[in-house]
């Protein structure tokens, strides 16, 4: 801006990979005022400048202020694995989740590197 501040903008993103520093993803929402970056740019971002975070599970959206839910979950897992006889089935071990699969994401994120 005109007293030398970087101008901030704030935008969802849909997380593809994320390393000590730095978030990788796809711009989710159109940004109001930068013309920079728009819907659907690969990007990637300083994890410090992270300001808000929703994680969509299978069960429900996981928020800063939920988190203490995916500490519950995996308390509840462990304590089922260690239930569970040991010859059950591969097929019966549930499923992890995956992301959407958005086409040649993995080479724009890579080239950003």
């Amino acid at each position: 801006d005109k007293d030398g501040r970087k101008a901030m903008e704030y935008v969802w993103i849909n997380l593809h990979r994320i390393d000590n520093e730095m978030i990788y993803g796809v711009v989710e929402t159109p940004p109001a005022f930068s013309d920079s970056v728009k819907k659907g740019d690969a990007i990637k971002v300083e994890i410090s400048a992270l300001t808000d975070w929703i994680l969509y599970t299978e069960n429900y959206p996981v928020t800063p202020d939920t988190s203490y839910l995916i500490v519950e979950e995996m308390v509840a897992y462990k304590q089922h694995l260690l239930n569970k006889p040991e010859n059950t089935e591969k097929s019966e071990q549930p499923e992890l989740a995956s992301a959407d699969d958005i086409s040649g994401i993995d080479d724009i994120i890579k080239n950003m590197d």
